[in-house]
């Protein structure tokens, strides 16, 4: 399913007023260094050194990282080593400073399973956001001394410390951080957008694809006026939910999967129609079954031995659908037989079939 934004963003800039931008503060000039050409050539040429021996370090990170993948991939023969590489390259940038757990949340999480146990079945369980049961639970705290405040939360303590140790070393779901990555990064560009084209007026599309079956990532369309939609669908023919399946599926499978696709459904018409028109010459035949149908010399081997005359081929020439490579001939083809616009007709006389039938045949073919 595409998720389609546009509404929700475009009401909340209808309910802005405009307005002009001025200066947030004042600044005083200030006298800069006048520099000399050499002094300017020098400190461009430190800094294009600069720039190059952090290119370089970053590089070489880079390998680095690479090949601890590679032997990690060796190592352990779970994933490639492209996911070992993103599993290192998504850590957390969230600093990581260490927080001890405090008695006090011991006591709390150890007083809420007690009270939890407690509980009869189909009960609806205490939780920390009650107020009520937080406030017992404080002057319960606040009535203790402190050695029966230690001697109360030892235990949980421990066991509290453990846990978020195993929460901070626990495997992770690459393809699920992505995902949480790339919400919030497209939300974050979403507000970005938004906000420019109120002060601006300047037009901005979005589409979010992946690029790989394992991402959770969904197609995503964002358009700041319905004018881009239009614009999208007068050059594409589709709309802008369509246009973002299109590009996750040129994502996923490139362009050679799209080339397959395209085969693929041309060879399905092909067969559709084949089959379509071979059942209604079966019913137009009063003469026995009919085992082939011919398209060359259609005149001789069905008109004149089985007197049927075929009207209003639709296209200009009349050829089998597996010689048609066409796919807008192929639709108009299998709807014209489907309405019955074309169609066989068996032929009542008792006129030789010789050269009269076969003039019915032509009449009735030119008449197309």
């Amino acid at each position: 399913m595409v998720r389609f934004r546009v509404e929700g963003g475009l009401q909340r800039l209808l309910h802005k007023t405009s307005r002009t931008r001025g200066p947030g503060r004042f600044r005083s000039k200030k006298k800069g260094r006048v520099l000399t050409p050499l002094q300017k050539a020098q400190l461009r040429l430190e800094r294009e050194e600069r720039k190059i021996a952090l290119n370089q370090a970053v590089e070489d990170a880079r390998n680095a990282v690479w090949e601890a993948a590679k032997q990690m991939h060796e190592k352990f023969q779970t994933h490639t080593s492209e996911y070992f590489y993103r599993l290192v390259l998504q850590s957390s940038r969230v600093a990581s400073g260490k927080r001890r757990t405090s008695r006090w949340n011991a006591f709390v999480s150890k007083e809420m399973r007690r009270r939890n146990a407690e509980l009869s079945e189909g009960n609806e369980r205490n939780r920390v956001s009650d107020g009520e049961v937080l406030r017992e639970i404080a002057a319960t705290w606040k009535t203790m001394s402190e050695e029966e405040q230690i001697a109360a939360t030892e235990e949980v303590l421990k066991e509290l410390s453990e846990r978020h140790e195993d929460q901070k070393k626990g495997a992770h779901t690459v393809p699920l951080q992505a995902f949480h990555d790339a919400r919030a990064t497209i939300a974050t560009i979403q507000r970005e957008l938004e906000d420019m084209h109120a002060r601006t007026g300047v037009e901005a599309l979005l589409f979010v694809a992946r690029s790989e079956t394992s991402s959770f990532v969904q197609p995503y369309a964002f358009h700041t006026s319905t004018r881009l939609a239009e614009f999208v669908h007068a050059a594409t023919q589709s709309t802008m939910s369509d246009f973002a399946l299109k590009m996750e599926g040129y994502c996923v499978a490139g362009l050679q999967g799209i080339a397959t696709n395209y085969i693929q459904g041309l060879l399905n018409l092909k067969k559709q129609a084949a089959s379509l028109i071979m059942s209604k010459l079966q019913e137009a035949s009063t003469r026995g079954p009919i085992t082939r149908m011919y398209y060359v010399n259609f005149d001789k081997f069905i008109t004149e031995r089985y007197g049927i005359v075929l009207e209003n081929w639709p296209l200009a020439k009349f050829r089998a659908p597996g010689d048609i490579c066409s796919r807008p001939e192929l639709d108009i083809l299998i709807a014209s037989w489907t309405s019955g616009a074309t169609r066989f007709r068996s032929i009542f006389s008792s006129s030789p079939r010789g050269a009269r039938t076969r003039s019915v045949f032509v009449q009735s073919f030119r008449g197309a």
